[in-house]
């Protein structure tokens, strides 16, 4: 990107300032560091010098020489001064540390302290046995003073029932599935889980029955096995390579030189765009939840692993609600309904063959796309 266009003398500039800046940081530290521990190891040494001093001259006194016990005794002292200062070492590093240290409990005060988005019961209802969701009249928006970005949504999702979600890119695809998790408050309308008002829910025991795989999943700097079992910690080895293998990854983790126990790196540096989706895909089904929600899960794969990733899913919804929100308008005649979203409102809804049949909006968003594919 910067070679394209022309910005690689700026972004130098950049890293430039960034390095001196950083340097001078470095630096200061060093001499902080530096001057401390040396004058700790100069008050240590002055310290015990005296001690040793006077205690051989109170030993001297008391017994006439300093010799036999009494220089025995003398040493002791000496190593139990030294000795004192071991405990507070390192207090200069920590003193180094001390603002950044600072700096960053700023940060996770400031995430702790953080309001939430929806408004949690002061008395929450105990979380339904039923796992079936339903959304009527349901509008929302960002902000108490933003637009609507959904207005009207009618959706219910019944274990079981599969849901492919489509519409062009900003029709409010992503923003239904952040409603369904709870992430965004309610304008207008209601959302019931097994028949019961989620204002009245725990957030959390709402999002429990929802396995989410959003675009872009997080992938941490740890093992392969380590992201997997954020979903379900208690999961064995079998069952990791299983889930890995059905969403065609199965070649991939042995071609890794530490299997499961890999490291993924800094944000998944270490993974693929499709590696990365498809690991998050796992991560869903792995979680065995009634409601799988799953967020443009083939974006970044070929026809071939597209294909291989719907099966997979299909196969492993079984007894579950699926919502499939893509853009891509391929292998949707598996689903039991195709809901087509445009402008934050439900425009159309039906089987993929009897839209086909309409010729309207789920036509149109097929015609568009149709020489992308080619």
């Amino acid at each position: 990107d910067l070679l394209a266009f022309g910005a690689i003398g700026e972004a130098m500039r950049n890293l430039a300032d960034a390095e001196e800046a950083l340097g001078r940081q470095l630096r200061r530290r060093a001499l902080a560091v530096g001057s401390t521990n040396g004058l700790g190891a100069l008050v240590a040494g002055a310290t015990t010098l005296g001690v040793v001093g006077s205690a051989a001259a109170a030993l001297a006194e008391r017994h006439g020489r300093a010799g036999g016990v009494s220089a025995v005794a003398v040493a002791v002292v000496g190593f139990v001064s030294l000795a004192a200062f071991d405990a507070i070492a390192s207090l200069p590093e920590a003193f180094a540390r001390l603002e950044g240290s600072l700096g960053a409990a700023r940060r996770v005060r400031a995430l702790v302290t953080l309001p939430s988005t929806v408004a949690e019961p002061t008395a929450p209802a105990p979380a339904p046995v039923d796992h079936t969701i339903a959304l009527c009249g349901v509008s929302v928006g960002y902000g108490p003073e933003g637009p609507a970005v959904l207005e009207g949504i009618d959706l219910v999702l019944v274990p079981g029932r599969r849901v492919a979600l489509v519409g062009a890119s900003g029709a409010g695809k992503t923003t239904l599935a952040l409603t369904l998790l709870r992430f965004v408050e309610l304008r207008a309308g209601t959302m019931t889980l097994g028949g019961t008002d989620v204002a009245e829910l725990a957030s959390d025991d709402v999002r429990a029955r929802i396995a989410w795989a959003p675009q872009d999943p997080a992938v941490f700097a740890t093992t392969l096995a380590a992201n997997l079992r954020l979903a379900r910690p208690d999961a064995g080895d079998d069952e990791l390579r299983d889930v890995i293998a059905s969403v065609g990854l199965g070649s991939w983790l042995e071609r890794l030189p530490g299997g499961l126990d890999s490291e993924l790196g800094e944000r998944g540096q270490r993974v693929s765009g499709g590696e990365r989706q498809r690991i998050g895909l796992a991560r869903a089904l792995l979680a065995r939840r009634p409601v799988l929600l799953l967020d443009e899960p083939t974006a970044h794969l070929d026809a071939d692993n597209e294909a291989l990733v719907r099966g997979a899913v299909t196969e492993q919804s079984s007894g579950r609600a699926l919502v499939w929100i893509t853009h891509r308008l391929v292998g949707l005649e598996d689903f039991d309904e195709v809901v087509v979203v445009s402008q934050g409102r439900i425009v159309e809804r039906g089987h993929a063959t009897e839209l086909m049949r309409r010729r309207g909006a789920y036509g149109e968003l097929a015609a568009s796309a149709r020489p992308a594919e080619h």
